[in-house]
């Protein structure tokens, strides 16, 4: 086996395939990777091997449509995939290798740490593919902020009943408290050998990126740094315990053309978070300017947060709106809206969503 003959898809052994041929042996075999079709893929879902490999986790989904966010901090990627191994001298397809992997991503909002995990199951195939082994190589890119603290993905045999397994931690490289803000992508990739194989095949399990930052010192006394995967826009819950606020936030979500922040319905458009001082503070003077005289008692509340780019002066009217609140369930609702941001690590430019019952 030798590196050069190291194949990343199957678009490219068919080019090779050519080349090969001068340099094989008669009856030489040649292997890559690629999805699964529709029908290979909604057969193979049906196994016994593929309902306990997605029975193991969140990921009973689709195959074959990339990272699915189940949360801020974790998300996966099922993938029906299958190995064609052809006759380099005739092209001729001689054998498949079906199935299925199962990536994931777990970061924390209070560590500089991540792990991706990828699990693996035979679910079948024919011909020249007997004595198939796997193992996997990763690292974390060199533009990226972050390192690669360990890879464990040896080599295994591939067969039914078996599930082949890697791990692989990741660790940013920010280190400027209150200051730095970085992503970092495992770059890794499954190796598929076989005695008789020219060469290896290859499947890239590159994961979703993680971002991680310092900037987001989590409001109570400074937990510090840490990761949530950003692709992932999360949905602020704790309106639905303030009665006056979570009414005001319903209707202007209803009536408003554009329904800032509500992800159910038609024409859902998300909350964007902005830490610029001075659009806050514009926002809040166009929605609740200090001259408007206060009922004793009662205080002034908007939505769109003033905290966002849709707020009372970057938005047109029914868009926005404000009411009287009682004072002491608006003074909660600050503290709620902060911990919301702090638990997610909502940083300039992050979306979210608002659900207020």
């Amino acid at each position: 086996m030798s590196a050069a003959v190291a194949v990343s898809d199957c678009t490219e052994l068919d080019k090779r395939l050519p080349a090969l041929a001068k340099a094989a042996q008669d009856g030489a075999l040649a292997a890559c990777d690629a999805p699964a079709g529709e029908k290979e893929a909604a057969a193979q879902l049906r196994t016994p091997a593929a309902k306990e490999l997605l029975a193991a986790g969140p990921c009973a989904t689709a195959p074959n449509k990339g990272w699915k966010f189940t949360g801020r901090g974790r998300a996966c990627n099922p993938e029906s995939r299958l190995i064609n191994v052809r006759n380099v001298r005739t092209g001729r397809l001689v054998g498949q290798l079906y199935y299925l992997s199962v990536g994931m991503i777990v970061a924390k909002n209070d560590s500089l740490t991540w792990d991706q995990t990828v699990s693996m199951k035979k679910t079948g195939g024919w011909g020249r593919i007997a004595g198939t082994s796997v193992y996997g190589v990763g690292r974390c890119a060199s533009a990226d902020k972050c390192t690669t603290l360990f890879t464990n993905f040896p080599m295994q045999r591939m067969g039914e009943g078996r599930t082949n397994e890697g791990q692989w931690k990741m660790r940013s490289t920010i280190d400027k408290q209150g200051k730095e803000r970085g992503k970092g992508q495992n770059r890794a990739t499954a190796v598929f050998i076989n005695p008789g194989w020219v060469g290896v095949a290859q499947h890239d399990l590159t994961s979703a990126s993680v971002r991680c930052d310092s900037i987001r010192n989590m409001g109570r006394g400074g937990v510090g740094a840490g990761c949530v995967l950003p692709e992932y826009w999360p949905t602020m819950t704790e309106m639905k315990q303030f009665p006056y606020i979570s009414q005001g936030i319903r209707k202007v979500q209803r009536v408003g053309p554009h329904h800032y922040g509500r992800k159910t319905g038609t024409n859902p458009n998300p909350l964007v978070y902005t830490s610029n001082a001075a659009i806050r503070k514009n926002n809040n003077d166009a929605a609740c300017p200090s001259s408007r005289p206060r009922p004793p008692g009662q205080t002034c509340d908007e939505y769109p947060f003033a905290s966002t780019l849709q707020g009372a002066s970057r938005t047109q009217w029914p868009d926005w709106g404000w009411r009287w609140v009682p004072k002491n369930e608006n003074d909660r609702q600050g503290y709620q809206i902060r911990t919301f941001y702090d638990n997610n690590r909502i940083l300039n430019g992050d979306r979210f969503w608002v659900d207020a019952g």
